[in-house]
């Protein structure tokens, strides 16, 4: 991978991005190739996992905070 990303082609299609990572600071990765239209992207890191848990079981699918505490201690979702 790390070839792929300093390959002159891929420099100049400007096939890669940079973003932030929580541990090894500054990466740089590809992009996906997939495109539709001129608008212009943002690239960010992906959520922790968990991280919005607790908003989409109750906002959205309606969960009783109880309910999502009784998942969370039966580790439904991973060691925290």
């Amino acid at each position: 991978m790390a070839k792929a990303l300093k390959d002159p082609h891929t420099a100049a299609r400007h096939k890669s991005v940079e973003t932030e990572h929580l541990h090894f600071g500054t990466i740089q990765q590809p992009f996906s190739p997939g495109r539709v239209g001129d608008a212009s992207v943002t690239y960010r890191r992906a959520p922790r996992r968990n991280k919005g848990t607790f908003y989409v079981l109750t906002e959205l699918l309606d969960y009783a905070p109880e309910r999502v505490e009784a998942l969370r201690v039966s580790g439904a979702f991973g060691i925290a």
